[in-house]
């Protein structure tokens, strides 16, 4: 069966990726994604080049784990962090 590849690129505000990762940190979501049914990996990756770049590599066992991700409690709680630091979300899917 072939997995669901996700590449998320946020494009943070000027400066903030240190602030976003803090709060990201101190909210508890991540560990709460990675307990969920059908991870298996959840991973953030800093742009040495441009700090205000962050690419989150998501891979879930079938696409309705995923879809059953996005509705959980800690996704809701994480829309008023993107919205904080946030400026675009660029989201790529493929099966691997």
């Amino acid at each position: 069966m072939k997995h669901l590849l996700i590449l998320v690129t946020y494009k943070l505000k000027s400066g903030m990726r240190d602030a976003f990762l803090k709060t990201m940190s101190e909210s508890g979501i991540l560990e709460e994604v990675l307990k969920e049914d059908g991870i298996v990996r959840y991973h953030y990756y800093l742009d040495e080049s441009n700090p205000d770049i962050i690419l989150l590599v998501e891979e879930w066992l079938t696409a309705e784990h995923q879809k059953k991700h996005l509705e959980t409690p800690h996704m809701t709680r994480f829309q008023p962090i993107k919205a904080e630091y946030i400026l675009e979300t660029i989201v790529e899917k493929a099966e691997i």
